[in-house]
């Protein structure tokens, strides 16, 4: 089995990006002569940590190109006017790109990694994943992610090429993706570390530098040193307790259903055509659903939802305080002025006996229809799951250069517990339906 690399040629070059352009040029060992290689390709073996200077290659890495995924579409880094490799010359590069002289990465790679890091989540609405499917039905961010960045890659000439094969996991070293997503991605090691910091809560404070210089790929998949173990189960526990504590709170729960709410409530007035102040750009999206077609036929469909943010929401909701639509009125003078509802949590679902006392509660307490009443309750289930190997794994290197999961390399059960998920359900609604009685 190949032994894992050290993480000093991967994941701090894909953060160094100088000392990457300073290098010069890239070392090229005669595999590949120079009249085979094509500006902004994919795959190369990579920049010389050493010998950058000496090779007389340019300094704008040359590489050599592959195809994307499915055929007859174009080639990824493909210029016109470029030459194009044999297949038999392709498929030779492929082979060298498994061995050691593919392991580091050229200047273009981390470049391309870099984009698709922070490109990645570029589909976020307004509120993030609180509003994930209320502005855009049946549309995942991910899915609006790459709509973008296809645009973007065609704003700026296909310079996003590299970054969005990673992004969509058909870029031959596959553990470049895995920095983009997986169960020890940048992201995860990102949001841990900024929201313990900018809550308070000092339980999701993690070693995110020790985690990264512990990274090594192994048969082209991302792994960690075995004395990482420990630092990895901090993050792993860390999670689990934020999610607890920060992103599945009580109160955290409750503001977000009442936003959920409210934004149903204006759909269901705007498509019925009632007339409601929004910000243009949210007022589109209340009136009418989108597909992916959509999106992909319409540019200004994309630039509007590029254009929402918090303020388009807030706005809004604001005005509507004072609508003539008694239920959303309601809704928004109580997310306002902070009344929260109430969330009860327990370990089985919500039955339909107790959803339909509450709805005769809202019914009586608001003088309203039944169907008015839903919008005022809120019921669902919330999984906390630090570690899911069904998703993917996180594996460790052992000395001997074997791979293994981070539950068996660190064989404490903490962490096989950490797998387990959590599930709990929930009902929301108004605290005022603690006090009320219905009438007979």
């Amino acid at each position: 089995m190949q032994r894992g690399r050290k993480a000093e040629g991967l994941v701090p070059r894909v953060f160094d990006l100088e000392r990457d352009a300073q290098a010069g040029a890239a070392h090229c060992d005669g595999q590949l002569s120079r009249e085979r290689m094509i500006p902004h390709g994919p795959r190369h073996r990579g920049v010389s940590e050493a010998e950058g200077g000496g090779s007389g290659v340019p300094g704008h890495l040359r590489t050599v190109e592959l195809p994307r995924q499915g055929a007859g579409e174009p080639v990824l880094g493909q210029r016109s006017g470029g030459p194009k490799l044999r297949e038999h010359e392709r498929n030779a590069a492929a082979e060298r790109c498994a061995g050691a002289e593919c392991r580091r990465l050229a200047h273009e790679e981390a470049l391309g990694a870099i984009m698709a890091i922070l490109l990645h989540d570029i589909g976020h609405g307004p509120f993030s994943h609180a509003l994930e499917h209320s502005i855009v039905s049946g549309m995942p961010h991910e899915l609006i992610s790459d709509i973008f960045m296809d645009r973007l890659n065609t704003k700026f000439n296909n310079q996003l090429e590299l970054a969005l094969a990673i992004f969509r996991d058909n870029y031959p070293k596959r553990f470049l993706h895995q920095l983009v997503s997986s169960q020890l991605d940048v992201d995860r090691l990102d949001y841990l570390k900024r929201d313990s910091y900018f809550t308070g809560v000092s339980e999701g404070s993690i070693g995110t530098e020790r985690i990264i210089k512990m990274f090594e790929v192994s048969n082209d998949q991302l792994v960690a040193e075995a004395k990482a173990t420990y630092s990895i189960e901090n993050f792993l526990v860390a999670r689990r307790l934020m999610y607890w504590q920060v992103y599945l709170h009580k109160t955290v729960l409750a503001a977000e259903n009442m936003l959920v709410s409210i934004l149903k409530r204006a759909r269901w007035i705007s498509t019925r055509g009632g007339d409601l102040f929004t910000t243009p750009s949210l007022g589109r999206f209340l009136k009418n659903d989108y597909n992916q077609q959509m999106f992909l036929d319409d540019p200004s469909l994309l630039a509007s939802f590029a254009s929402l943010d918090d303020f388009d929401i807030m706005t809004s909701i604001k005005v509507w305080v004072d609508s003539s639509d008694k239920t959303l009125s309601q809704l928004c003078s109580d997310l306002i002025n902070r009344r929260l509802w109430r969330i009860k949590m327990q370990d089985t679902p919500i039955d339909d006996l107790t959803l339909n006392e509450y709805l005769s509660k809202v019914k009586d307490r608001y003088q309203v229809g039944y169907e008015d009443a839903p919008f005022f309750i809120a019921s669902g289930v919330v999984e906390n799951r630090a570690y899911d190997p069904n998703f993917s794994t996180i594996n460790v290197i052992l000395r001997n250069g074997e791979s293994v999961d981070v539950t068996k390399a660190s064989g404490r059960l903490a962490l096989q517990y950490l797998a387990e998920p959590t599930r709990k359900f929930y009902l929301c609604y108004p605290k005022a339906l603690d006090h009320h009685t219905n009438t007979p």
